[in-house]
C-alpha cells in the first residue's frame, strides 16, 4: 500500500454504512464466555475496520469477500501503529441504508 495514508472513518458513535470492505481474516477466540471471532477488514483506501462478532462468524460473511455494512463506530485504537476503526452491531447492508 504505497502512497496512501490509514487513517480512522467516521466518528465515535456514529452510525454508518460502509461500502467495500474487504474481508482480510476472522479469527475466533474462545474464552470464558464463549467464542468470539474476530473479523478484519480493509476499505479500498486501506484503512482498517475491526469487528468482534459475538460467537462465530455470521454465515453472511466469509474471508475472501467484499462487503457493504452498516455499524456503529465504538472506538478508534492504534494496533501496532495502525489505525483501526473498531465497529460494533454490524450487519449487511440494505439499499434503504445510508
Amino acid at each position: 500500500m504505497t502512497g496512501k495514508t490509514q487513517t480512522y472513518i467516521g466518528e465515535v458513535g456514529e452510525r454508518r454504512r460502509f461500502n467495500d470492505l474487504a474481508c482480510v481474516s476472522l479469527k475466533t477466540f474462545v474464552g470464558d464466555y464463549g467464542p468470539s471471532t474476530l473479523c478484519r477488514f480493509d476499505d479500498l483506501d486501506g484503512n482498517v475496520v475491526i469487528w468482534w462478532a459475538t460467537g462465530t462468524a455470521p454465515e453472511w460473511l466469509d474471508d475472501e469477500g467484499v462487503f457493504d455494512v452498516v455499524g456503529r463506530v465504538k472506538a478508534h485504537e492504534d494496533y501496532n501503529g495502525t489505525p483501526q476503526t473498531v465497529l460494533t452491531r454490524v450487519r449487511p447492508a440494505t439499499d434503504g441504508d445510508k
